[in-house]
């Protein structure tokens, strides 16, 4: 199953590989990708090259955080947000819950984004998909997650003003050894090893009328979202990342995602059984690829992990892993983090 997104998320990119002296046409032949991609913002990419061709670059440019520099670089002259063309609502909420509700025609369906409730506000929580096949050496999702949540920060700045922060950020990745590049973007309050990638908006914020310089633009059109029905694939699509949304709830099982999907269990079954899957293949593949992530690129003990992914204790973790793998816990970090120090 395919999943595609414009080539418009990498715009830029090319640009700045040349910053860094590195040549932006090898790199994407070297990852498959298409070169015209860096230059025009009307293609059709894979996820797969997307996310490859931004940890290539991290890796070649030698930068930890060239997807945050990337949305630097896209919003360092762009003076009108994107968002005021999904929706004719006056508040940030309203914008907001529009965006979470059509991420993935507006964006893509590499992303999903989904609104929590809190005491005094809500988190917005962003996740990349993962993408199979992937070659090992683009395991991580750390460029599209940073370059993600900026883009995020950036429009909202774009809504609030320049001085905009976020209340604090979270991620699920570990503290880098510098985190100055990402404060300087995000602020000050940041959290790492975290069960989600989100940040905190206040009832004050999602209450703010969206900004004169947004809302003077009568002649922009509105962008249409064409509601359709899903297709199997793209209920294969969301039924993956509400699974995930739910393993992160602690609330994941298959009467829960036929209610979150608002079809009962026997559709749901009916549905996946289409697609040649079934919703015990769908989680375990959602909770073995969350488990890779947090073995790579997390310092948490594998007692959290287990109970971060729901499994009873440290022991069934550890057999799932194995059954998944071949190996236990600590073999798979130990021969996958070897495997990408040779590369």
């Amino acid at each position: 199953m395919q999943i595609t997104i414009s080539s418009r998320t990498l715009e830029g990119a090319a640009d700045l590989l040349d910053r860094y002296g590195q040549s932006p046409h090898h790199i994407a032949r070297q990852i498959g990708l298409d070169p015209a991609a860096l230059y025009r913002s009307d293609m059709e990419i894979t996820g797969r090259h997307c996310n490859s061709l931004l940890e290539e670059a991290s890796k070649v440019c030698e930068e930890r955080f060239f997807g945050a520099k990337l949305a630097q670089h896209q919003y360092s002259s762009k003076t009108t947000s994107y968002w005021q063309f999904i929706h004719s609502g006056q508040t940030v909420g309203e914008v907001l819950q529009h965006l979470t509700n059509n991420i993935e025609q507006l964006y893509s369906q590499a992303n999903s984004a989904t609104l929590i409730k809190q005491r005094t506000g809500v988190s917005l929580c962003f996740e990349a998909r993962r993408f199979n096949p992937k070659p090992p050496e683009y395991d991580s999702l750390i460029q599209s997650i940073e370059l993600g949540m900026a883009t995020l920060i950036y429009e909202m700045r774009l809504l609030l003003g320049d001085q905009w922060r976020p209340n604090y950020l979270q991620f699920r990745h570990k503290k880098p050894d510098s985190a100055s590049v990402l404060k300087k973007i995000f602020g000050d309050k940041l959290y790492f090893d975290q069960d989600i990638n989100a940040f905190f908006l206040s009832d004050d914020v999602l209450n703010s009328p969206i900004t004169a310089q947004v809302t003077s633009k009568q002649s922009t059109p509105k962008l249409e979202i064409n509601h359709k029905p899903d297709t199997n694939s793209q209920f294969v699509i969301k039924a993956n990342r509400l699974i995930l949304e739910l393993i992160n709830a602690g609330q994941c099982s298959v009467n829960s995602l036929a209610d979150t999907l608002g079809i009962s269990r026997r559709t749901l079954q009916l549905r996946l059984q289409q697609n040649q899957t079934s919703y015990r293949q769908l989680y375990d593949a959602v909770r073995f690829e969350m488990a890779k992530h947090y073995l790579l690129y997390s310092s948490l003990a594998q007692y959290a992990i287990a109970e971060r992914l729901n499994f009873s204790d440290a022991p069934a973790f550890s057999k799932f892993i194995k059954q998944q793998s071949g190996l236990s816990p600590r073999s798979f970090k130990r021969e996958k983090s070897s495997s990408q120090g040779r590369q």
